[in-house]
């Protein structure tokens, strides 16, 4: 069903939003490596959540990156990249990986 003038034009704009369980890999100031059940396309637009530590982080990211994992099941391999769309915050994953960063270098 259409509803007249509500939902016609370029300021539509609408978001779907799925839950998918992933377990990092790596991570690095850029981005992270993550393995999940599902396989997701490059360019997929995400908020990455995870909880380490007992603390939970976020940051925006998008998927340059998918590949099935041979031998594994449905195993993928999921490079994202930090989006840089706002200053890092304190439970940001870019500042979690900073901080990694300094503590093994220095």
């Amino acid at each position: 069903m259409s509803v007249p003038g509500l939902l016609e034009g370029p300021s539509v704009v609408a978001a779907l939003g799925r839950e998918v369980k992933v377990r990092l890999i790596q991570i690095s100031r850029s981005g992270c490596l993550l393995e999940c059940s599902q396989a997701t396309p490059a360019g997929t637009v995400a908020m990455l959540s995870l909880d380490i530590n007992g603390r939970r982080y976020a940051d925006a990211v998008r998927v340059s990156r998918s590949q099935h994992v041979s031998g594994a099941g449905e195993r993928y391999e999921v490079g994202v990249e930090f989006l840089w769309l706002h200053p890092p915050l304190e439970r940001s994953l870019r500042q979690y990986a900073a901080v990694l960063t300094v503590s093994l270098t220095g």
